[in-house]
């Protein structure tokens, strides 16, 4: 009778990345970890990369990316979004998440074994010593591999669906993040008018780097404004929104003018609104790269904006914020 492990499994194996750090460990962001067959660490966690092991490892982790183990992994071994080629002992448990698991010549699973969204292969002669479980996958073995533990098979006709599913769900996501960014530019502009936006490129065009800048303090700003209205206006619903509706307002206004600096650098006559949707639309793709558009570009359009936005006083004036001196420079001697 299979036990009702799975679940309790899967949590448990990803609750272990985010266990106490060891003396030894490695842990890396968007770069692929690779231990050499002399290294011997005690935890490994890769996010957005992948994990090759031809070492020795207590516990492995990979988000958004797969892991091969050629060496030994002596704990518990866990991809999501991910799949996973062993082709070495592993001790613990192993679970891949949206990812097979296949256990090559050489390999074995001294614990159990839970593929989500994907198979598990064993090739010849492997074993797995605990449970085995496949959400959506199958299991198919070959000659004189071993499961010892019990063989759990769920959904296995609905993965090419759900495949086509997610993969449908992924691809309106990004349509509809691509024509978000250039609707609200252009409505935006119509709000705000040409004249106003305007101003917002000349602001980015000669004070790039202060709008940077000063963005930076109004994020910060109105992170710590946030804090301190829950913590004095406890009593007023509704408070935090209207910073968020703010922020949203000062950001609309800097992406809108930014996404016509942008188009202007493509097209140099022309309306206003062909330049700004274009310039919108190419910096949406930008901001949809994969770690450097999420975690970096996207950061950096968004202080830019909100600075422009700011110094330029939603399009008043280059000079709102910081006007510059009016009096004539004081003559050199000759």
């Amino acid at each position: 009778m299979p036990r009702p492990h799975n679940l309790l499994l899967l949590l448990g194996l990803i609750c272990a990345s985010v266990a106490p750090a060891h003396a030894k460990e490695r842990v890396m962001f968007g770069d692929d970890i690779y231990v050499g067959p002399e290294e011997v660490l005690d935890e490994v966690v890769c996010v957005f990369c992948s994990v090759t092991i031809d070492g020795r490892v207590g516990e492995a982790v990979a988000v958004m990316g797969g892991m091969r183990i050629n060496g030994e992994v002596e704990g518990d071994a866990v991809a999501v979004m991910g799949g996973m080629e062993i082709h070495g002992p592993v001790g613990g448990d192993v679970a891949a998440i949206m990812g097979g698991v296949n256990v090559h010549e050489g390999g074995s699973i001294g614990g159990d074994a839970a593929a989500i969204m994907g198979g598990v292969r064993l090739a010849d002669g492997t074993n797995i010593h605990g449970d085995t479980v496949s959400v959506m996958g199958g299991i198919s073995k070959g000659a004189g591999a071993v499961i010892h533990g019990d063989e759990v098979v769920e959904g296995k006709g609905l993965a090419p669906a759900a495949a086509v599913l997610i993969g449908v769900v992924l691809l309106a996501g990004i349509v509809l993040a691509i024509a978000l960014g250039p609707l609200l530019a252009a409505l935006t502009l119509a709000i705000a008018g040409e004249q106003r936006i305007e101003t917002v490129r000349q602001t980015l065009n000669q004070r790039f780097g202060i709008c940077f800048l000063v963005g930076i303090g109004i994020f910060v700003g109105g992170f710590i404004l946030s804090i301190l209205l829950g913590i004095a206006l406890f009593w007023l619903p509704g408070a935090n929104t209207l910073v968020t509706a703010a922020t949203f307002v000062v950001s609309a206004v800097g992406y809108t003018g930014l996404g016509l600096w942008v188009g202007r650098g493509l097209i140099r006559s022309g309306g206003a609104m062909g330049a700004t949707i274009l310039g919108s639309i190419l910096i949406t793709f930008v901001q949809l790269i994969p770690v450097i558009g999420w975690f970096i570009l996207w950061p950096v359009f968004l202080m830019v904006a909100l600075g422009a936005a700011t110094v330029s006083g939603f399009g008043t004036s280059v000079d709102w914020l910081l006007p510059r001196s009016e009096a004539d420079p004081i003559a050199r001697p000759t």
